[in-house]
């Protein structure tokens, strides 16, 4: 499926993330090596609470809802 693309770069994306804003273009090279664009339906499921954290998200468009589960019911986060 193509990627939708605002960013010229990937490096140049990874700047405007304000945890990557302040490393140099080397620093900015490495991390966009890392970087796999996906795109997700509404209501798809990203990863289940309890899932090993392999990934760091990053948002360009669109939200994401977190829920905590417990016992059968599923609840928004209590800050939330």
């Amino acid at each position: 499926m193509p990627q939708n693309r605002s960013c010229l770069t990937d490096h140049v994306c990874a700047r405007i993330v304000p945890i990557f804003s302040s490393l140099d273009t080397a620093g900015l090279l490495e991390v966009s090596s890392l970087i796999e664009h996906r795109e997700y339906q509404r209501g798809e499921l990203l990863f289940s609470q309890g899932d090993a954290g392999n990934y760091l998200y990053i948002v360009r468009f669109g939200r994401i809802k977190l829920y905590t589960v417990s016992g059968f019911s599923r609840r928004p986060p209590a800050n939330n």
